[in-house]
Parts: C-alpha cells; sequence; structure tokens
C-alpha cells in the first residue's frame, strides 16, 4: 500500500507542521516531492522532514529509506538536517539521519 495515498499519509505532514509551529519552526510542506514531505526552519537552521504514520511497525519499516537519506548525509547534498518522524499508534517518534543511521532526537 503506497503510505502517502491514503488520508492518513496526507494527515501526517500537515499534523507535524502543527506541531512545529506550535515550537517556533516556520514550515513548508512540499507537494509532489518524493523524498521530503516539510522543510521546516527555526533560529537559522534548516530540516527537511520525511513523515511516516503505522499502527505497529517502527522506523525499521522503512529501513530502505532511511539507508537513501544517509546516503544524502553521507554526500552533503542537502543544506540542513533530516528528521524521519513516525507516529505509531497516535505517539511520534523522531529521529535524525546521521551518517552512520538515525539517532532518536527530542524537538528543540
Amino acid at each position: 500500500m503506497n503510505q502517502n495515498s491514503s488520508h492518513s499519509g496526507r494527515s501526517g505532514p500537515i499534523e507535524v507542521a502543527t506541531i512545529l509551529r506550535k515550537a517556533g519552526y516556520e514550515t513548508l510542506r512540499t507537494i509532489g516531492s518524493n523524498l521530503f514531505d516539510l522543510v521546516a526552519g527555526k533560529d537559522g537552521r534548516v530540516f527537511f522532514l520525511v513523515v511516516r504514520r503505522s499502527r505497529k511497525a517502527g522506523i525499521t519499516r522503512w529501513a530502505k529509506e532511511v539507508f537513501r537519506l544517509v546516503d544524502l548525509v553521507r554526500a552533503g547534498t542537502i543544506p540542513g538536517d533530516i528528521h524521519f518522524w513516525v507516529c505509531r499508534s497516535g505517539v511520534w517518534s523522531r529521529y535524525q539521519i546521521m551518517p552512520g543511521g538515525s539517532v532518536p532526537v527530542e524537538l528543540e
């Protein structure tokens, strides 16, 4: 099933954008991108976000996507941090993509 073709696939980025705006971030939704769902910025920092939902699975469900993002971090082609947010059973888990994989992070 294509995660982004369902209502929940569309509502995830909207919900994350709301969370970020409440924390003082500016957000842009990337329509038609097959890589990032949102771009957010605050105090000169830029974040490129991938947003996914699942009833049961964590970030490991999207291992291929994470490896693709790790390659981008290693190449230095994205001018900011890459984050991967997963909503599982109504709880958001946030990860920063690093050269060696993903690391859980808190919203600053």
